[in-house]
């Protein structure tokens, strides 16, 4: 079992996030911004957070799970945009804070283009 199966296996959220981002991408059907894209990042974002003493990965796992699920509504432009406005919708759903969902929200929004 890799690392990220142990946090879907332990975290229901993570894995309710997982399945829901597997469906937008796959409704996408991107051969790029796609799920394996998703996971690849995801794998990276926790060997980056796993380095973090007393750090719950939970929230930068969700949001890197999410950053491209934009594609699945609009415009590839706009797809950081539509994926921020796809976490609020989900995120407080499945019980992340107010400040967790518009963390994540505002990190999707601007992993294209920055700050």
């Amino acid at each position: 079992m890799n690392i990220l199966e142990h946090y879907l296996r332990t975290d229901f959220r993570l894995a309710k996030i997982n399945l829901l981002a597997q469906a937008l991408y796959d409704q996408a059907n991107r051969l790029v911004h796609n799920y394996s894209h998703a996971l690849w990042n995801t794998e990276k974002v926790i060997m980056i957070t796993g380095s973090e003493p007393h750090h719950n990965p939970s929230l930068a796992i969700a949001t890197s799970l999410f950053h491209d699920t934009g594609v699945s509504r609009g415009s590839y432009k706009d797809h950081a945009k539509n994926g921020g406005s796809l976490v609020r919708e989900i995120f407080p759903v499945l019980g992340y804070t107010i400040e967790e969902t518009e963390e994540s929200a505002v990190a999707v929004e601007q992993h294209k283009t920055g700050l």
